[in-house]
């Protein structure tokens, strides 16, 4: 249990997060992060993701899916099919007892794994998801590996459409109950009255973030608060998500792709570092 009491998110603290991503330099300037790179990020996974589409009726085959797992297993030797069930019954109305079942499967896409499994793909015949778990090195060689697959997949495939690019971080540590604010501007909001002697063991909140710098871009940034097993500390989880969703040609989809990235980074950056203090250089 802790007291709410030093967990208030303030209107001020939601506006400077706007215009800090307001004053951000423009996405057809930006080539990379504006801010110093820190030495120990919080980050457990960061993920990157790419929806697409084919000709109307037209999908990989499943040939074609373990094709591609297969010339990637170099880098992704385990594999493990994902499949969807679906079981039909038809009922004779004359006769009730009498009913037919008829259970099938399908193979709906393939999920990767590196070696020590701190890197996993999922590879559907619409969408292909990248994950790194911790420790993260840099959004550069997050980039390089789900490139790497991708080439992979579409040089078999050739998608004529993408249609959303997304990236995700999802941050974790720890602080005391007394000190939250110290290292969250960004925080969930109950009203004072609602919480006088009252104990509250958790808090969530999520904010939808666009910004006319990034457009066609949105951001969403999630705060969890949890106690820690020694009912002292807090464990904070920030998640941030950014989404472009727009249709691209086929036509070099790798360059749109990367450009994309690097404007999702920057935005997923300065969300972050608008939302997050580091008073005692846990971070850095």
């Amino acid at each position: 249990m802790f007291d709410f009491d030093v967990i208030k998110l303030t209107y001020d603290a939601i506006i400077t997060m706007l215009e800090y991503i307001n004053i951000a330099k423009a996405p057809e300037n930006m080539v990379g992060s504006i801010h110093s790179k820190l030495a120990k990020p919080p980050i457990v996974e960061a993920v990157m993701c790419v929806k697409f589409a084919f000709p109307k009726d037209t999908k990989p085959t499943d040939e074609i899916l373990k094709s591609v797992a297969d010339d990637i297993a170099d880098l992704y030797p385990n594999q493990r099919e994902l499949r969807s069930f679906s079981l039909e019954v038809s009922l004779d109305t004359k006769n009730p007892e009498h009913q037919k079942q008829m259970a099938t499967s399908q193979i709906d896409g393939l999920q990767i794994f590196s070696s020590d499994e701190k890197k996993v793909a999922r590879i559907l015949k619409n969408e292909i998801t990248f994950s790194q778990k911790e420790p993260y090195s840099s959004g550069e060689e997050l980039l390089k590996d789900f490139l790497y697959i991708w080439n992979a997949f579409s040089s078999k495939t050739k998608p004529t459409t993408i249609t959303q690019i997304s990236t995700r971080y999802i941050n974790k540590f720890i602080c005391s109950q007394n000190n939250v604010t110290d290292y969250l501007k960004t925080m969930p909001v109950m009203a004072p009255e609602a919480v006088n002697n009252v104990g509250i063991n958790s808090a969530m909140a999520r904010f939808g973030i666009t910004s006319s710098k990034y457009d066609g871009y949105t951001g969403f940034v999630t705060v969890v608060l949890e106690p820690n097993e020694d009912n002292e500390n807090l464990n904070v989880i920030l998640d941030i998500d950014v989404v472009r969703k727009e249709n691209i040609d086929y036509e070099n989809k790798m360059s749109e792709i990367e450009k994309s990235y690097k404007i999702l980074r920057a935005m997923k950056n300065d969300l972050f570092f608008s939302s997050i203090n580091d008073p005692e250089g846990k971070f850095s």
